[in-house]
């Protein structure tokens, strides 16, 4: 693909159908924009040559990097884990951390497989003075779906009260502790069963769609993803996303829109533009999680 010199914005849009089911899905990128400083002059690859076109990368796992300018590059890995975000409806903003752990983890030469090791985030470069570089988001050998009983409590909170959150939170025996949670909250084993296995679901799409350097589930996107489910409509613009969903029982619509924010770690990071009109439709969605009956 060539883009002539003189464009200041350039953006490519993918159309895949599943032909299992024939469902189409739409993927869009920016190759020149506001949003993105630089592209980096090298590539990452998996086994074989494949491209690494993932947003996450397995701990443990390797890549190999290609590049014609350089025979080694610059990596660093970023500790810090982050808070999940806070309801819809919320519209105080939560502290923010003023500064964030980094460590050096020295250069490393290309065309030799390096593994990723640890959990967090990477940050691979050619050129240290430059805004140019590559985020590698690692998480668990398990991800996108859930491999812990602690990763469950804290994913649980979107549809929990604080007291119950509290209390996995503290609880010794963490799995008995969720199984009771969620035999409580439906009154039946078998409609327990169906739950979990609805709502881990959502969380593991939300995982493979919306990770940024956030897993895709403590993301704005990933938690409106996982309550409400997949919007009836998606609009994207060069500096927003807008999701449409059909109201229950009406003929109203319910829109939530996701501001892009410039990251130099990712051009595809969003924060939804809170309002305390969500409350209603956000406390129903979640009382009909809590009572089985998710509303797509």
């Amino acid at each position: 693909m060539e883009i002539p010199s003189s464009n200041d914005q350039a953006y490519v849009i993918f159309r895949a159908t599943d032909t299992r089911q024939e469902d189409e899905y739409v993927y869009h990128a920016d190759l020149i924009s506001p949003f993105i400083a630089e592209q980096p002059s090298f590539g990452a690859y998996f086994g074989n040559d494949i491209p690494y076109d993932q947003n996450f990368l397995n701990a443990e796992e390797s890549l190999l990097f290609k590049s014609e300018h350089s025979v080694s590059l610059y990596r660093y890995f970023y500790p810090q884990e982050f808070p999940i975000p806070l309801p819809p409806m919320e519209t105080k903003s939560p502290e923010i951390a003023k500064e964030t752990q980094v460590i050096d983890d020295g250069d490393f030469l290309v065309n030799v497989p390096v593994p990723f090791e640890k959990s967090g985030y990477y940050f691979v470069q050619e050129d240290t003075s430059s805004a140019s570089g590559l985020m590698i988001k690692t998480a668990g050998k398990a991800f996108p779906k859930v491999s812990t009983w602690e990763e469950m409590i804290q994913m649980v909170a979107y549809i929990s009260t604080r007291k119950e959150h509290e209390t996995l939170l503290a609880a010794e025996n963490k799995k008995i502790a969720l199984d009771e949670y969620w035999i409580r909250m439906t009154r039946d084993e078998e409609a327990a069963k169906v739950l979990i296995k609805e709502y881990f679901r959502q969380v593991e799409f939300a995982n493979i769609l919306f990770t940024d350097y956030k897993e895709g589930w403590a993301t704005d996107r990933g938690m409106v993803y996982i309550i409400m489910g997949p919007p009836q409509e998606v609009y994207f613009n060069l500096d927003k996303e807008t999701w449409v969903y059909l109201a229950q029982d009406s003929n109203s619509k319910i829109t939530f829109t996701f501001a892009r924010v410039k990251n130099i770690l990712t051009p595809q990071y969003y924060t939804l533009n809170r309002s305390r009109a969500y409350q209603p439709v956000w406390f129903k969605t979640i009382t009909a999680w809590r009572n089985g009956r998710m509303v797509f």
